[in-house]
């Protein structure tokens, strides 16, 4: 799913989506698109975590300057980061939700 269609969605839809996902449904629209956009771009990630004992011998041979410096891996750790960054999000809102819930059950 691209921008432009989940751009076309209602705030309710994009819920939807977003809890499909697992991910935070809360938020304007916006907030929601760039959620599951972010969420949609870490198929790089997984491709990473499965790399082959062959690939990384050949990117080891390749030399760390040349690793280091390469587009496609700052764009796969940006994601990873962004990844991580939404799982912390989300964690935070459930840590918040379940002192919220413990709180007022003891009024």
């Amino acid at each position: 799913m691209d921008r432009a269609a989940l751009e076309r969605l209602t705030v309710e839809q994009l819920r939807q989506e977003a809890a499909r996902c697992c991910l935070s449904a809360t938020g304007t629209k916006y907030d929601l698109i760039e959620t599951i956009i972010a969420h949609l771009q870490n198929g790089p990630v997984a491709e990473l975590l499965e790399s082959t004992p062959d690939q990384e011998d050949a990117e080891e041979e390749a030399g760390p300057s040349r690793r280091a410096n390469s587009p496609e891996q700052s764009d796969v750790f940006r994601q990873m980061v962004d990844a991580l960054q939404g799982v912390i999000h989300r964690q935070d809102e459930e840590r918040g939700n379940k002192v919220a819930s413990r709180s007022s059950r003891g009024s």
